[in-house]
């Protein structure tokens, strides 16, 4: 079964709400909330006796958001017990907007979920990445490349702390560097970048400070998990004047042409990998 599927998601989120599907009391305040994406967990935050129960939860709880929000929904690993019962549930809902695999690590655990979507349904689902494990840094270009199906990637800070050795914190020199490697392959290959959840508890204005600094780092979106981080994300990724400005002029210098390069006015010199991203800040200034 061949699947055209172009490289990008249908949204381009600024936050994106991350909730186990069982947590019936977060689901019901997720329908005022200003949520550009949810993520519908059935991975970590359910128990393996709970996964079958998990699964017939989310076309409810999807039924009930905003028609304006994003939906994605996280399986469980391609190397788990439970991805292939998955997969069917999850290719079959009415609202789907990517699935997020999680602790990928090589092209193969990509393929692997292709190939079973693939098994189940036409539709050309996306995929998103979960980055979470040494592998998965030392891998990232196969895996941006793996399949025209793969959207983005995000990132799984606790379980690349625990795996690393080192502070669970978004600063900590190890960690800094694997998310900085995730925007080079994100940007190589035209893909978005959703920062994870950050990493350890922070209150206040250290905890706006973390934001502020993965928005500037260069990534799309964030992860968040509170009602109060989603305001706040909301508007710190909320592309500046001057930033959608300069996007309106990239996608206008290529327009028309197939090359390479375009000039902007002024003389810049612009490669045609800006204009993924270009386009992306133009959906979301227009929000």
């Amino acid at each position: 079964m061949e699947t055209t599927m172009p490289r990008s998601l249908p949204l381009a989120p600024r936050n994106v709400f991350f909730c186990s599907v069982e947590k019936g009391e977060s689901w019901a305040q997720v329908a005022g909330a200003r949520i550009d994406a949810v993520i519908v967990d059935l991975e970590d935050e359910v128990v393996p006796d709970n996964k079958a129960a998990a699964r017939d939860m989310v076309a409810g709880r999807i039924a009930a958001l905003d028609p304006g929000i994003a939906v994605f929904v996280r399986s469980n690993s391609v190397r788990s017990p439970w991805f292939g019962a998955d997969v069917p549930v999850i290719a079959a809902l009415p609202r789907l907007d990517a699935i997020v695999v999680p602790k990928v690590e090589c092209a193969d655990d990509l393929l692997i979920a292709e190939a079973a979507i693939e098994a189940v349904t036409e539709r050309p689902v996306p995929l998103i990445a979960v980055l979470e494990s040494p592998p998965a840094f030392l891998h990232l270009d196969a895996i941006a490349a793996a399949t025209p199906r793969l959207a983005g990637f995000t990132m799984g800070p606790f379980d690349l702390s625990r795996a690393l050795g080192c502070a669970r914190d978004d600063d900590a020199p190890p960690v800094v560097t694997a998310r900085a490697m995730a925007l080079m392959a994100a940007r190589t290959h035209g893909l978005v970048v959703i920062d994870g959840p950050v990493a350890r508890p922070l209150q206040g204005e250290e905890r706006t400070a973390a934001f502020r600094r993965a928005r500037a780092m260069g990534f799309d979106a964030k992860i968040v998990t509170t009602f109060d981080d989603a305001d706040q994300v909301r508007a710190i990724f909320t592309p500046t004047e001057d930033e959608t400005a300069l996007a309106r002029a990239i996608v206008a210098a290529f327009d028309g042409t197939a090359d390479d390069l375009a000039t902007l006015p002024g003389g810049a010199t612009v490669d045609r990998r800006n204009l993924a991203l270009a386009r992306r800040i133009l959906t979301k200034a227009a929000r």
